[in-house]
């Protein structure tokens, strides 16, 4: 026995039991004899779509059970095997569905979706006429038949090795391709920036000495203005500054001086202070000849710095 049939409440079978032989079976009979009835059953074990019309009138439900002796398909033991559904050579397929068109299917006991149960089904059951369950139509199936035929299943095994080996080495170029492919763009993008900095022709100590003058060249409206003042206070107030009143101080200072030995060493004192204040004005005179608004001066050291910034990044 190949396999065994139980049908109950299926549209008008209430129940029905078959057993097949291993082999090619034939069914045959007159118009109307539940032939096609009898496929479609067999159809909906194997994973077929169900619908709301298929239970007999007045139940609630129809069952179809097919049993299967697979102890001579290896394939199907296989598949068996990887969702580690127990067989012992036997496999069951059962579809309960109900009026409502609902319906459950299982290998063994086990609850399956449809789409693993049509999968399994393709190593049990050729229905010729029926495509949805003829392996014959598929071109894999027409391939394998024909190497049997010719006795090419060892050729056939080799042919696969070496398919494998060019997929698996097909594979390999590519990811080796979009590596070198990428090495390229990386380098590509270093040449670019090695030729920008080269560009740029940095010198030692560049940075610090443009951040200094781009202070000085945003500032100097306000040090202009700063040090003017600074130099009218020391020298160039005509009226009344430091080095006028200085000298005005040793002056009276002198007068006085024969009365006490003290007073030489504050003159000396004043005297050094006019010499220093002096210096100071020289310096800041010189300074402010040197500083002036230049805005594209100061344009042109942004815009530097800005870029090594950006290539800093």
């Amino acid at each position: 026995m190949l396999v065994q049939i139980h049908i109950s409440n299926l549209i008008t079978i209430e129940t029905l039991q078959l057993e097949f032989s291993s082999g090619t079976t034939v069914i045959t009979g007159e118009t109307g004899a539940g032939k096609s009835i009898l496929i479609d059953a067999i159809e909906l074990a194997l994973g077929a779509r169900a619908t709301d019309n298929l239970v007999r009138a007045g139940k609630e439900k129809a069952d179809i059970s097919l049993t299967f002796d697979i102890r001579s398909i290896p394939e199907a033991k296989a598949w068996l095997k990887s969702y580690e559904i127990d067989h012992d050579n036997e496999c069951i397929l059962r579809r309960t569905i109900s009026h409502d068109g609902k319906s459950r299917s299982y290998i063994n006991g086990m609850p399956i979706t449809l789409q693993p149960l049509r999968e399994f089904s393709e190593y049990l059951m050729d229905i010729h006429g029926q495509h949805e369950h003829q392996s014959l139509l598929r071109p894999d199936k027409q391939r394998e038949l024909l190497d049997r035929y010719a006795s090419h299943e060892k050729l056939c095994i080799e042919v696969e090795t070496v398919a494998h080996t060019i997929q698996s080495l097909s594979s390999e170029i590519v990811v080796l391709q979009k590596q070198s492919e990428e090495l390229n763009s990386r380098s590509d993008y270093l040449k670019f920036q090695l030729q920008e900095l080269t560009e740029l022709n940095l010198s030692p100590d560049e940075f610090s000495a443009l951040d200094l003058e781009h202070k000085q060249l945003s500032h100097a409206g306000e040090l202009l203005e700063n040090l003017t003042y600074t130099l009218d206070c020391l020298a160039d107030n005509e009226n009344a500054n430091v080095l006028k009143l200085l000298h005005q101080a040793i002056h009276a200072m002198e007068n006085v001086q024969r009365v006490d030995p003290k007073i030489s060493a504050w003159i000396e004192s004043l005297k050094n202070a006019v010499i220093n204040v002096s210096d100071t004005e020289n310096e800041l005179h010189r300074y402010l000849e040197s500083t002036e608004l230049d805005p594209d001066r100061l344009q042109f050291i942004e815009e530097r710095i800005s870029k090594m910034f950006n290539l800093a990044r």
